[in-house]
């Protein structure tokens, strides 16, 4: 195994959230729970970030939990709330386990984030006060749009963004030129962000697009090209090369040293990557760990 480059980890440590419940990986609870706990004792436990629940199911989780005795280490699981349909049932469901799991109360798990959705600007102010304080709040917002106001909206709130980057058929990717585009105005805005769907993959490429058998394939994009397009364009590289490495297929087109990373000519320094993740690349949501983590080792990243 290879060493791996404290510019690497600097850049993924702690990025990967577990939403192992969702497509294409559609695992049952208890199945989640058993895989989160090995991820969380596992060699790789540095990638890993909170597991993404749906609050309607909170309480299924942490039975699933207790019930399975898969993890007896007495650390609180790390867990990202996910609103659905009705946000005010679901504000209310998390406030209540917020309140309930204080700190020293011995429970199972700890929610220390909140993820929500809003469909315009002048949702998000309403939506976010409907939400416990105190807590990291990702609001989901589309993609096609201008992600202008919106970002503006979750600026004065205090939020961070999310988008989706992907899904179960070719047709939910967007183009790189509007995750270019919101990556850019997270950047302006000063808005930390995190992406979720279709980030299976380190490299950008062609892949199938579910796990059954015979799956549709379709374009990709890579959570490295993700990650490094934003960080290098936090640290300075022209806003016309963003897309084309957002559009880099060649893995060894990168190179991670202790000290920087290199694409095509630029270079970004470990310091630019932790000033990056301290202010804006916070997680990408993913429904695979091992998958990300078995790509890294067999393109020789670690």
């Amino acid at each position: 195994m290879n060493q791996c480059p404290r510019t690497l980890r600097t850049l993924l440590e702690g990025t990967i959230d577990y939403a192992g419940l969702f497509p294409p990986a559609g695992l049952p609870m208890g199945a989640v729970a058993e895989h989160y706990a090995s991820y969380r004792t596992g060699p790789a436990a540095w990638l890993l970030g909170r597991c993404v629940i749906p609050a309607q199911r909170l309480e299924e989780f942490r039975s699933a939990i207790r019930s399975s005795g898969v993890d007896r280490s007495g650390v609180a699981w790390s867990v990202s709330a996910l609103t659905g349909s009705d946000p005010g049932a679901d504000a209310r469901r998390i406030r209540e386990i917020v309140n309930h799991d204080s700190p020293g109360t011995g429970t199972a798990m700890s929610i220390t984030a909140i993820e929500t959705r809003a469909d315009s600007p002048r949702d998000v102010g309403p939506l976010l006060k409907l939400l416990p304080a105190g807590l990291p709040v990702f609001v989901e917002i589309p993609l096609e749009a201008d992600p202008g106001p919106f970002l503006a909206a979750i600026a004065a709130a205090g939020a961070a963004a999310k988008v989706r980057t992907g899904g179960t058929t070719r047709e939910a990717f967007p183009t790189s030129g509007a995750l270019a585009r919101f990556i850019l105005s997270t950047i302006a805005a000063g808005v930390p962000f995190k992406c979720t769907a279709g980030l299976h993959h380190p490299i950008r490429g062609v892949y199938r697009l579910t796990y059954e058998p015979k799956s549709p394939a379709g374009t990709m994009f890579g959570f490295l090209n993700l990650l490094l397009g934003a960080a290098f364009t936090f640290g300075g590289l022209p806003r016309s090369m963003l897309n084309a490495l957002l559009g880099e297929e060649d893995a060894s087109a990168f190179r991670f040293t202790d000290r920087e990373v290199r694409w095509n000519g630029h270079t970004v320094t470990d310091g630019d990557l932790q000033l990056f993740r301290q202010r804006f690349g916070v997680s990408f949501g993913s429904c695979s760990f091992s998958e990300p983590l078995e790509e890294l080792h067999a393109l020789g990243f670690l």
